[in-house]
């Protein structure tokens, strides 16, 4: 469970600093 855990909060940071990425290059 602690393994699978830590794997979907990697998954969900990545997701996030992808999607922050995407919101800078719209407003730029």
């Amino acid at each position: 469970m602690d393994l699978t855990e830590s794997f979907n909060i990697t998954d969900f940071s990545e997701l996030v600093i992808e999607n922050k990425k995407e919101l800078l290059n719209n407003k730029q």
